[in-house]
């Protein structure tokens, strides 16, 4: 299986030749999830993977860094990341990432 592989450029190989990286949702959502496994759902590993995999590279480790990220907690990403996202999207994130967050003990 792509999650079982150890090498992983081997992993990102398979997902880009045997699902597909492409827009289409028939390939993306599967890479994402595949992206997830071979990460071992590792944030930050899962960003670097999706860099590297091709294709439609920001759909698809946009969703799969979102899954890890969901599993871990902001707490996985390194704060110098975050602070430079903040500082090149002006934008403060805190007031999604709560209304999200208060959706899901609705």
């Amino acid at each position: 299986t792509i999650a079982g592989e150890t090498d992983h450029l081997t992993g990102i190989e398979r997902i880009y030749e045997d699902i597909g990286a492409g827009m289409d949702i028939i390939e993306s959502v599967p890479a994402a999830i595949a992206l997830v496994e071979l990460a071992k759902t590792q944030p930050m590993k899962c960003a670097m993977l999706a860099a590297n995999l091709g294709g439609d590279t920001d759909t698809i480790g946009a969703m799969a860094t979102a899954i890890c990220g969901a599993l871990h907690g902001i707490e996985a990403f390194p704060e110098e990341h975050i602070q430079r996202i903040k500082q090149a999207n002006s934008i403060d994130f805190a007031p999604y990432a709560q209304r999200l967050a208060g959706y899901r003990f609705a």
